[in-house]
């Protein structure tokens, strides 16, 4: 049995997107659990995590923490670019290579897979779908707009 733990941010779309591809996970065996990170966390509580599950799962320019602050391998992370944000990020602050090192590489779209090359990183990404369940968010479109500025 294969056991995850997702390092990511938990509010908004991103942590319900996740919490989605939770229960994706386990309804395949798969433990999967998620771990908040914009909380500060000891050292011992992450290398007893590290004991227990198999791998971590993040995003690219945000798993430093891991790397850096809790000395998680970069064997043991799997990171997903989720946004062209996330591509550029990467590039900027942390070292080219470092996608190299990583468990696994994925992005959300053909787009970002071509932005990463052209970006300089030499791994191919695999390409994964975003959603688990898009039926969850689907809303018809209305008849007619009565709110300025919403974008869904």
């Amino acid at each position: 049995m294969t056991r995850v733990l997702l390092f990511i941010g938990t509010g908004w779309a991103f942590g319900s997107v996740h919490s989605e591809l939770i229960k994706y996970m386990h309804s395949r065996g798969v433990v999967a659990d998620v771990l908040d990170w914009s909380k500060v966390y000891k050292r011992e509580e992450i290398s007893l995590m590290a004991n227990y599950y198999d791998y971590f799962y993040g995003v690219p320019g945000e798993t430093w923490p891991l790397t850096d602050n809790y000395g998680i391998p970069h064997e043991k992370i799997v990171v997903v670019a989720h946004g062209e944000y996330d591509l550029q990020h990467v590039v900027a602050s942390r070292p080219l290579d470092e996608i190299e090192q990583f468990a696994g590489y994925a992005v959300i779209s053909a787009f970002l897979r071509d932005l990463s090359a052209e970006l300089g990183i030499k791994r191919v990404p695999k390409v994964v779908k975003y959603g688990i369940n898009c039926r969850r968010f689907f809303s018809p479109l209305p008849s007619q707009l009565r709110a300025v500025g919403y974008g869904g």
